[in-house]
């Protein structure tokens, strides 16, 4: 799934981009980790997301990011 976010320029024109956004079982792949051990994350708080509705969804960006500063600790 991709999302649009538009942001704003310092000279005021909008710059449109795209936001990979990963379901529950596609982190889980990517990861290479059990939905169970998502869930776990999520109820820690352990793991970038946010829920749209009832169904938990992640910014492909900001794992990327999170589980390099995992693997670099």
């Amino acid at each position: 799934m991709e999302i649009y976010k538009e942001k704003r320029m310092p000279d005021d024109r909008a710059k449109v981009e795209t936001v990979k956004v990963l379901t529950l079982q596609e982190i889980a792949d990517y990861l290479r980790v059990t939905r169970s051990t998502i869930h776990r994350l999520l109820k820690r708080n352990a793991i970038p997301a946010f829920r749209i509705g009832r169904h938990w969804r992640f910014n492909l960006e900001e794992i990327v990011r999170w589980s390099s500063r995992l693997t670099q600790s």
